[in-house]
């Protein structure tokens, strides 16, 4: 008798102490689920995900991937909306659960992070677009694509040694910051850029692929001279691209050096010069102005010859379109002042 009176006790204290564990279990708090973007507008961002019971929630943002000056927002519902966003930028959200305790509050994991692109596509896109080469006399056929921002583009295609003159109406598609369509026989991949008057166009069809950038059209198409000076003349860049190419070549990388020849080959001209580790009497590069903080430029790194295609963005960012040895597909790097 007393033996299973004991085995009885064995059991109540056996079943007392696993009641705390199956409770703390109970109580363990569920990251929320199916965290997406509803909404967006030119300011605001609408999130919402699946309800987590008895809980609240803080959202977080940033301007930055790694979440670097983030804020937050706690709310009680499954959805939120964040506003005073800035456009032409992309933006970084997740969420998690909370519940305050008597000591301290309890807190679930963050959700993936959904990136939001505050670019707009359409209203990036809408005007016309002409490739850089036919601006700086290439040659060739000119591909002119007109927007407008509805959804639909034009595609022009005219000039060259045959003259062809043939224009084509059709929509296109949306994703993050490309669009897509088809015209003539050839599928174009439209890149654009976050604060730049350029995009990159990839065009391909049976008899290749290849990678153009193209600049939007103005009414008073040109530069002025003393604006172009204010931003390139005397300016001397980094970049990750040609740091690269010297060490390849055995070469100290003093910066993308741009400025002004005052003599001119010829004695008389100004002249405007672009050079990758060197100075302007020993390296064969040379600068074209295009539009005031637009620049098409040619420079030399161990007899191996580039094409760069240079915006100014900023009082000290560059972008740069990077063509290795007259190839067809660029490089797009962002270029800061040394």
């Amino acid at each position: 008798m007393k033996r299973i009176i004991k085995v009885l006790i064995c059991c109540v204290l056996a079943v007392s102490m696993l009641a705390p564990m199956t409770a703390t279990a109970a109580t363990r708090l569920a990251t929320p689920k199916g965290f997406k973007v509803v909404t967006t507008t030119t300011s605001s961002v609408k999130v919402k995900w699946n309800k987590v019971k008895g809980v609240k929630y803080t959202v977080q943002y940033s301007a930055y991937k790694n979440f670097k000056k983030s804020k937050k927002v706690n709310v009680k519902s499954n959805v939120a909306t964040i506003k005073k966003l800035k456009s032409k930028k992309f933006y970084y959200f997740r969420v998690r659960a909370y519940k305050k305790g008597r000591k301290a509050s309890k807190y679930t994991k963050t959700t993936k992070v959904k990136t939001v692109n505050r670019l707009n596509v359409d209203k990036k896109l809408k005007g016309t677009w002409q490739s850089v080469g036919s601006i700086v006399g290439s040659g060739g056929e000119i591909t002119e694509l007109t927007f407008n921002g509805k959804g639909k583009v034009t595609v022009h295609v005219y000039g060259g040694g045959y003259e062809v003159n043939y224009k084509k109406t059709v929509k296109y598609t949306k994703s993050g910051t490309s669009a897509k369509f088809t015209a003539f026989g050839t599928t174009y991949t439209v890149k654009c850029y976050t604060g730049t008057n350029l995009i990159g166009v990839t065009e391909k069809s049976k008899n290749g692929s290849y990678q153009y950038v193209y600049i939007k059209t103005v009414k008073s198409v040109g530069y002025s001279l003393d604006k172009f000076e204010q931003n390139f003349v005397d300016t001397n860049w980094n970049s990750s691209y040609f740091k690269n190419a010297c060490k390849n070549k055995n070469q100290q990388f003093y910066g993308v050096q741009i400025g002004i020849d005052n003599y001119g080959y010829d004695g008389l001209d100004d002249e405007f010069y672009a050079l990758v580790n060197s100075s302007k009497y020993n390296e064969n590069g040379y600068l074209l102005p295009i539009r005031n903080n637009i620049a098409w430029a040619r420079v030399n790194v161990g007899n191996t010859y580039y094409v760069v295609i240079i915006e100014k963005v900023s009082s000290k960012k560059a972008n740069a379109f990077i063509y290795p040895n007259d190839s067809i597909t660029y490089k797009k790097e962002v270029w800061t002042l040394k």
